[in-house]
């Protein structure tokens, strides 16, 4: 495809573009999660999904022997739904929940104030700029959320040595 006469873009280019061009990008220029948007996902259906993935990563945790801290993540979140079950849900295991690090990937910015707005009420928010990443990150009463842009960047500054 060419973006312009002169320049021809690659597939991974291509998509990125699509989805996420600050104008006419899919995930920039609106939200097509939900009854108004162009599709459902399982956790806008019912909260049973999220419950459901809540129990295995309860049960994952004690498999792993119920360590100190373990990172949640969620890869594109949509609209926030998954997270915000998983996180109701692990609320009812305060073990597991103080242990929790709830992390959303995220690329569009769009998308991170409907997730936000979706799974938070009260948020103060602090922000680093990088060269090439955007961290947020959201505290509630008892959740701590982190958005990040790069996965690279969230496998990173969680601990862990080779993205």
């Amino acid at each position: 495809m060419k973006k312009d006469k002169a320049k021809i873009l690659s597939l991974d280019n291509f998509i990125n573009f699509a989805l996420y061009d600050k104008k006419k990008g899919y995930y920039t220029s609106k939200n097509p999660f939900g009854k108004s948007g162009d599709f459902i996902t399982a956790p806008n259906i019912s909260i049973l999904f999220s419950e459901m993935i809540s129990i295995w990563l309860i049960s994952f945790w004690e498999n792993l022997g119920k360590p100190k801290k373990i990172d949640v993540i969620e890869l594109g979140a949509g609209n926030g739904e998954l997270m915000k079950g998983i996180i109701n849900t692990i609320k009812n295991f305060p073990n597991m929940h103080d242990c929790c690090n709830f992390i959303i990937h995220e690329k569009s910015k769009k998308l991170i104030d409907v997730q936000k707005k979706n799974i938070t009420s009260k948020n103060t928010s602090s922000s680093s700029i990088s060269r090439c990443f955007v961290q947020k990150r959201y505290k509630t009463n008892q959740v701590s959320l982190h958005f990040y842009t790069l996965i690279a960047h969230t496998l990173l500054t969680n601990g862990h040595q080779n993205p």
